[in-house]
């Protein structure tokens, strides 16, 4: 029976429905500079600090000790962690020399659980890897092996049937995208979820999964203010999404802070999500209409995220969080 393994990346799980079935071979794809080796080896890092031994496979694009220099910047890399093994066979490679023996003699030395093989697909040849692939699996071991690929070109390539998973790394108008083309066995969805670089390594932002609506409540809540609520017959339906427009200075923001309050005095609790005004300038507007949330505990909270950089996804992310 499979078992499951995490990435530790909790966005990319979500979006994977929980992991990756083991043991398979997942390949991880894309074009130069999009994250592909950062991934595979935050990948690597997340598991040996959950007690899991891993080997990372260097091929010819980048030697360890560059790996050592691009990575430090991020905080899972720590090469002198116990449980992760670091095999450089570029050399060999470029020599056709015997790599599968170099490779199963390290991994019958280690007995690791994931092996990453960075960036040797076209020197290594397709006899090769079939038979690397079929000796992990017969190992039990998971394995990931990371190239370069247009996505136009992985439909084409032997490899992509080989595989039991395909991840595909892309940037387009400067915004990173992780997209999983296939996992065998696994419920994904092939849409492009949105990614970013953190001081921790790859945040990624799964796309949500609309809920079919089985249900619908026939509750009306009242917006606070007697006369909009009598204009509406008794306030706005519970669950329902109302936009609430009007050019500056109309009383839009003072609306949506009376409908919170109304909320508050009833034991709801309430969510403020501001894009301009701050906390504290929230705070003391309300106060001028009688409104004091900060005597209210945490029956409101506002938040005020900075969005010159965020991605609708982060945002929708970040709401699903407080909710």
């Amino acid at each position: 029976m499979n078992a499951m393994l995490k990435s530790g990346i909790d966005g990319l799980d979500e979006a994977l429905d929980g992991g990756f079935n083991s043991p398979s071979t997942v390949l991880i794809a894309g074009t130069a500079g999009t994250g592909k080796t950062t991934l595979a080896l935050q990948i690597l890092f997340n598991a040996v600090r959950n007690g899991e031994t891993c080997l990372f496979v260097a091929g010819v694009s980048e030697p360890i000790m560059c790996l050592n220099r691009h990575l430090s910047a991020f905080s899972f890399f720590d090469p002198d962690l116990e449980g992760v093994h670091f095999l450089d066979v570029g050399d060999l490679l470029l020599m056709r020399d015997d790599v599968m023996r170099v490779l199963t003699e390290e991994i019958e030395s280690i007995k690791p659980d994931r092996v990453v093989i960075d960036s040797f697909l076209d020197i290594a040849g397709k006899s090769f890897m079939y038979d690397l692939v079929s000796y992990m699996k017969k190992s039990n071991t998971m394995l990931f092996i990371t190239d370069t690929f247009t996505r136009e070109k992985i439909d084409r390539h032997y490899i992509a049937s080989l595989v039991d998973g395909i991840m595909y790394l892309s940037s387009d108008d400067g915004h990173r995208y992780v997209s999983v083309l296939k996992m065998r066995g696994q419920n994904i969805s092939t849409k492009r979820h949105s990614f970013k670089f953190t001081g921790a390594g790859i945040e990624v932002f799964p796309r949500i999964k609309p809920e079919a609506i089985t249900a619908v409540s026939n509750r009306k809540i009242s917006l606070g203010v007697g006369g909009i609520d009598q204009m509406m017959n008794g306030g706005v339906f519970e669950g329902d999404s109302t936009l609430v427009a009007g050019g500056p200075g109309t009383g839009k923001t003072l609306l949506g802070l009376q409908f919170i309050h109304e909320g508050a005095v009833h034991g709801e609790k309430g969510l403020i999500i501001s894009f301009e005004e701050s906390p504290p300038e929230i705070l003391r507007n309300v106060r001028h209409f009688g409104v004091d949330f900060e005597s209210m505990g945490d029956m409101v909270k506002i938040i005020h995220p900075y969005t010159a950089d965020m991605i609708p996804d982060e945002h929708t992310l970040l709401i699903k969080r407080e909710l």
